[in-house]
């Protein structure tokens, strides 16, 4: 019982600093000319995709774990450039 609480906790942590990741990424900007900064991504649809993660879901992710395609979806977040 114990261990699964600390596991749980685990979780828990892992999830506040992957959102910590992601509202870092989000706020991500390149620089444009000499002096300007533009944000990377101009709307929330070119950050995550919904639709898009439910066709992954849905169809080639069936056989994946869940871990593994938040993986997935991590490095093509952090692979936008």
């Amino acid at each position: 019982m114990i261990e699964a609480i600390n596991l749980k906790n685990v979780d828990q942590d892992y999830r506040v600093h992957q959102l910590a990741f992601l509202n870092h990424v989000v706020r991500a900007e390149k620089p444009v000319g000499k002096n300007k900064r533009k944000p990377v991504y101009k709307k929330f649809t070119d950050f995550f995709d919904y639709e898009k993660a439910l066709k992954r879901l849905k169809g080639d992710g069936e056989n994946q774990s869940r871990l593994q395609r938040i993986s997935q979806m991590m490095k093509e977040k952090t692979n936008v450039g």
